[in-house]
């Protein structure tokens, strides 16, 4: 999947909120085989999100699917390819309509 066409249909998709966009949107940008490896504090300074409102955010994200954490490494997570390649999808037959 190629990572720009992916963030602009995750920035299209009415399935996340704002804050839930910029969280996944910069996980896929710092991502290597849809592998991410960030702090709580890293995301916060490159979304602009509270802290707060990161920790809410991936635990929603969490317990949607959409990542998985990783436990044997630390701030590492998981993209749920098969829920981004759905959103991909939608938002591939949405321009096309």
């Amino acid at each position: 999947m190629d990572k720009k066409e992916l963030k602009q249909a995750v920035l299209n998709s009415d399935l996340y909120s704002r804050s839930e966009k910029l969280l996944i949107n910069e996980l896929i940008s710092i991502s290597i085989d849809f592998v991410s490896v960030a702090s709580a504090k890293y995301l916060m300074s490159k979304t602009g999100l509270s802290q707060t409102t990161t920790y809410t955010s991936l635990g929603s994200l969490k317990k949607r699917g959409v990542i998985i954490v990783n436990n044997r490494e630390p701030n590492s997570y998981t993209l749920n390819r098969e829920e981004l390649a759905r959103v991909l999808n939608f938002h591939k037959n949405k321009n096309e309509s």
